[in-house]
């Protein structure tokens, strides 16, 4: 028997499109998993929405390319393993936990489209907007990213954990909670050239395990924008001048 209930699982090439008038198409689970995605197979979504009461509402081996529509989940919008890529340039994800928990070896890459997590009005958790757990890497050259829009608790826009790769170039990335909001907290390595990213309380927090070089962007908190306990280089040199333009950092003044 499949311990993990799942309403579709995908071997192949899946296209999901909502035809209806009223744009309300959904295909929904009390299970665990809403759609499976294997390893080599491919998935687009397009339009509709995808949803999961309980865990994922997509287990992700394979490719998924979200162009439209919605996923939602009151845990994991996409939990993607193994050597999955997800690619966002359309439509939302949303989560209470964690939009995208990235736990692969793949690519996650966002040009576009809304990633969120709500995080709890009546518990006090963290959530994330993308989770970088293993040795993936995470691409934002667009959209918007963040995390704990609503709930108590850490936001983080994205977890960068200890082995992953995160870059910036465009896009916005965003970090709320009712206690600590962090748009970037970083153990691994993470490059931003370009973009807005910022938290409540950290911009960026790079750990002990840390490496940031920031070249571009704005990064901004209310209290700090940067907070370093690792390596860290910010400027970049134009004419072998240092330049005095970019990047733009704000914090507590």
């Amino acid at each position: 028997s499949d311990v993990y209930k799942r309403q579709v699982i995908n071997e192949g090439i899946l296209e999901i499109i909502d035809t209806s008038e009223e744009k309300s198409g959904t295909i929904t689970t009390t299970e665990e998993t809403t759609i499976k995605n294997q390893e080599g197979a491919t998935l687009v979504i397009s339009g509709g929405r995808i949803e999961s009461r309980t865990t994922q509402s997509i287990y992700n081996e394979g490719e998924i390319t979200i162009q439209g529509g919605t996923v939602s989940s009151n845990r994991y919008g996409i939990y993607s393993t193994s050597t999955g890529t997800v690619e966002v340039t359309e439509g939302t994800i949303s989560s209470s936990y964690c939009g995208i928990y990235n736990a692969s070896t793949g690519t996650v890459e966002v040009t576009g489209g809304t990633i969120s997590s709500r995080g709890s009005s009546s518990s006090n958790f963290s959530s994330h907007g993308i989770y970088n757990y293993g040795e993936g890497r995470i691409e934002i050259a667009g959209g918007t990213v963040s995390g704990n829009e609503y709930g108590n608790g850490n936001g983080y826009g994205i977890y960068n954990y200890s082995r992953g790769t995160v870059e910036v170039t465009e896009g916005t990335v965003r970090g709320i909670g009712s206690s600590d909001g962090y748009g970037i907290y970083n153990g691994s390595t993470v490059t931003v050239t370009g973009g807005t990213i910022s938290g409540n309380d950290y911009g960026i927090y790079n750990a002990s395990t840390g490496t940031v070089e920031v070249t571009g962007g704005t990064i901004s908190s209310s209290d700090c924008g940067i907070y370093n306990d690792g390596r860290i280089t910010i400027g970049i040199k134009k004419d072998e001048q240092i330049s005095q333009e970019e990047p733009y950092i704000i914090g507590k003044s």
